[in-house]
């Protein structure tokens, strides 16, 4: 009975939500988060203080898709951390760098946190249009992070990254393009198509999956096991949200 005691938001953590943390699985283990990485260095690498911006953009790309503060500092941080260390970031400036910016993509549309579902089933709005207000204030939160990693660079001296680490975008985009697939027939079903959240999200992890079939960012195609373990990442993260 969605009407009782917790009924509508344990709807959501169960029938809404996982299918997007399927997804977000399995964009990590195509490898989505190295392509987001790779994408932000050949884009801000070769600005001050580049190894913060880079963060800053791989965790509101990444953000974007998993819509959770704690596989996008796992996923990014593993990469963007080290990096502005190495930059001549502080390791506590690093940290708290890629924490704000990971937890920003609890923000970021079109895959927000999980209280964005249960924000429109209350409000009896479609999800899309909770998108669409969430879209500008997580741009101007992202902007305050750029300014705060640009001044910083600047008051601490740290210059951009060095120019054999930044890869050709044309090269990132010609491994990863099929990382955007999935977005597109997320969007297309939300706004075209006017489906249900977790209907677009379905078709959107079979886009992925299928691709996944044929090649993956590092090259080749998925492993079975690594189909398993996405599976097995996705319902322990939908189990945490259950609890919670």
């Amino acid at each position: 009975d969605s009407a009782g005691m917790a009924g509508a938001a344990l709807y959501i953590a169960v029938a809404v939500v996982f299918p997007f943390l399927i997804l977000a699985q399995l964009l990590i283990a195509t490898g989505g988060s190295s392509f987001f990485s790779d994408i932000s260095m050949a884009l801000m690498g070769r600005s001050r203080g580049g190894a913060g911006k880079i963060a800053i953009m791989g965790s509101a790309f990444f953000g974007s898709v998993s819509g959770s503060a704690v596989s996008n500092v796992a996923s990014t941080g593993a990469i963007t951390i080290p990096l502005m260390k190495e930059g001549g970031y502080k390791p506590r400036t690093a940290a708290a760098i890629e924490a704000a910016a990971s937890t920003g993509g609890q923000l970021m549309p079109p895959i927000m946190g999980a209280s964005a579902f249960l924000l429109a089933e209350n409000l009896q709005v479609p999800y899309a249009e909770v998108m669409l207000a969430a879209l500008i204030p997580s741009l101007l939160y992202y902007v305050s992070l750029f300014i705060f990693a640009d001044l910083e660079a600047a008051r601490q001296g740290i210059a951009r990254v060095e120019e054999s680490r930044i890869p050709r975008i044309a090269g990132v985009l010609a491994r990863g393009w099929f990382v955007i697939a999935p977005f597109a027939v997320l969007l297309t079903g939300l706004f075209a198509f006017n489906l249900r959240p977790e209907t677009a999200a379905l078709w959107a992890v079979g886009a992925l999956f299928l691709l996944s079939l044929w090649r993956t960012y590092a090259g080749g195609r998925i492993s079975f096991g690594a189909l398993v373990e996405t599976l097995s990442r996705a319902g322990r993260a939908g189990v945490e949200i259950v609890l919670i």
